[in-house]
């Protein structure tokens, strides 16, 4: 049928957008040659660490990362090849990515999505993706193994045999379990996976997941004796750090509309208009009353293009109007969790998706766009569930997003000056590789040698 060719049409051309925007990145990345800046330094530092102490006591107790240790192993297994200079770190991250995008293919087609390959390929078109994936930050390994372990367990549900079904929620909640020693913030969705077990058929495979979750962080965890390192926990302690920031959870659920307003803006369209202008308007009478949170995506090139007198009222509205589709977005995640009580899987999605984005409350610094990405995967997942047959539109929201995307990549590896994100507590490392502050020469003389 006509219409029937026309979907095949748009469909293959957002298949080329997916792929050719992957090999921009990739391309972005190789020829980049701006030194390590960011957190790229202080974690990739932490291979030094690791091969002094090796696996013991003493190199959980002084891990210097907030991030969990997964990033340390990852380059230290991978040394070898990257020796770790720029571009073969970035490159790792760009590897974690792809991993990434199959795993949430595979589970697009355990929950019965019609085209599982575009679907998992639609994380490329978040333009918030871009950010971690092409600098060799902590986010991209652990998110990897994060999704291929909520894939395993979404597939786990679909096995021919009730044992092939355990084990495999078993293997999904260990391939989690080691996500979440990378990125701890993990542990707060499994309470939402678990609820896959709402349905009295899927109630030993929730229980098998979430004893693997468990596994391996939970050691780490009982280790550190607490969510971070001994050494991290000294230093909130000691420089009495705001442990808590609800505006954060704001932002966050601000990046997370966005988001969805680029994978499935049907997801809105189950709360009245007037229901999220009520939302929206609220919002920014939140911050304009009782936060007042300047913000604004790429702060960084804002500051370096507006001028000042312009920066405090740009970077006002800014926050005020992410309070504003915050707000509504978070209405509208709870309103589908309503609706959706008899829907396990949905439910456990939406949960997770939700509770992720709030998780930014707890951070101790500055926020970005960067931490939402834990919590696209399982937005990506559940928004399959409203999208419309529209793929001409469709098409349009996701070029949009990649050239978003592809800005964000470029802005970072070839205009924004380089700089470090936090200085202040360089003097407590052990500089094991000088190489890593090339760029840095004025704190070479701060840190231990």
């Amino acid at each position: 049928m006509p219409g029937d060719s026309e979907t095949s049409q748009w469909r293959y051309l957002r298949l080329a957008a997916y792929l050719a925007s992957l090999a921009a990145m990739i391309l972005l990345v190789a020829f980049a040659s701006k030194p390590l800046f960011y957190d790229e330094p202080w974690y990739l530092n932490t291979v030094g660490y690791l091969n002094e102490f090796g696996f013991s006591h003493e190199f959980f107790a002084k891990y210097p990362g907030y991030a969990g240790p997964l990033i340390t192993f990852v380059h230290s297994a991978l040394e070898p090849i990257t020796h770790l200079h720029a571009p073969g770190v970035r490159l790792v991250s760009v590897g974690g990515l792809i991993v990434c995008l199959l795993a949430l293919a595979w589970a697009a087609k355990s929950i019965g999505a019609k085209a599982p390959w575009l679907a998992g390929l639609s994380l490329l078109a978040i333009p918030m993706v871009w950010g971690s994936s092409t600098l060799a930050m902590t986010e991209t390994p652990a998110i990897a193994l994060g999704c291929l372990g909520v894939a395993a367990y979404l597939a786990s549900l679909k096995a021919s045999t009730r044992w092939s079904g355990w084990g495999l929620a078993l293997a999904g909640g260990i391939l989690f379990s080691l996500g979440i020693t990378g990125r701890q913030t993990f542990l707060a969705a499994i309470p939402a996976l678990a609820l896959v077990g709402l349905s009295k058929e899927w109630r030993a495979h929730a229980a098998f997941f979430v004893v693997g979750s468990l596994m391996v962080a939970g050691p780490l965890f009982l280790e550190w004796g607490g969510l971070s390192s001994q050494f991290n926990q000294a230093r909130v302690a000691a420089n009495q750090t705001r442990t808590f920031n609800l505006a954060y959870g704001f932002l966050s659920f601000g990046y997370g509309a966005i988001a969805a307003l680029i994978l499935s803006p049907r997801l809105f369209s189950s709360l009245s208009r007037k229901w999220l202008i009520l939302a929206f308007a609220g919002g920014i009478f939140i911050n304009l009353v009782a936060f007042r949170m300047h913000f604004l995506p790429a702060l960084g090139i804002a500051q370096s293009i507006l001028p000042d007198a312009m920066l405090g009222p740009m970077t006002l509205l800014g926050g005020s109007i992410f309070f504003g589709i915050g707000s509504a977005f978070a209405g509208t995640l709870l309103h589908h969790m309503w609706v959706n009580q008899r829907d396990s899987i949905q439910l456990a999605l939406l949960a997770a998706a939700g509770i992720l984005f709030f998780t930014p409350v707890c951070i101790a610094h500055t926020f970005g766009g960067r931490y939402v990405f834990v919590a696209l995967p399982f937005l990506l997942l559940a928004c399959l569930r409203y999208q419309t047959g529209n793929e001409k539109w469709r098409f349009a929201r996701h070029s949009i997003g990649i050239a978003a995307g592809i800005a964000v990549g470029v802005t970072q590896l070839y205009i924004v000056p380089i700089k470090l994100w936090d200085t202040a507590w360089a003097p407590e490392l052990h500089l094991y590789f000088p190489h890593l502050l090339d760029a840095h020469p004025e704190l070479l003389e701060m840190i231990k040698q």
